[in-house]
């Protein structure tokens, strides 16, 4: 998350614990294209949860949901908690960050002849 991000503590918290349960449930791609998708109507996200709720009801509570949505209507929240969402699945499958490439250095640190 940003440090310009608009989200309380709380909010963040939520947003953390659903982006977990995601990943854990290798439900990474479908749950960030999802959120893409819906991403330029911000404020007919709330239906969309509502409306996409018995998807969303196999990875998180009801009540989760609503808060979910309710996050959602602000503007950037749903970029942020698709960061978030990549970033609980990278440190599921142990990947790091991807380090800076040179060029003509592959990442692996081997060099081409």
């Amino acid at each position: 998350m940003n440090s310009s991000s608009s989200l309380s503590p709380e909010d963040h918290k939520i947003l953390c614990e659903a982006a977990d349960r995601i990943a854990r449930y290798r439900l990474t791609l479908p749950a960030m294209m999802f959120l893409e998708t819906i991403t330029p109507m911000n404020m007919v996200t709330s239906t969309m949860m509502t409306m996409a709720s018995p998807l969303w009801k196999l990875v998180l509570p009801s009540s989760q949901i609503d808060e979910l949505a309710r996050i959602f209507e602000r503007r950037d929240s749903i970029s942020e908690f698709v960061q978030m969402i990549d970033q609980a699945d990278r440190t599921r499958r142990g990947d790091k960050a991807p380090a800076e490439q040179t060029p003509g250095k592959p990442a692996g640190g081997e060099t081409l002849p």
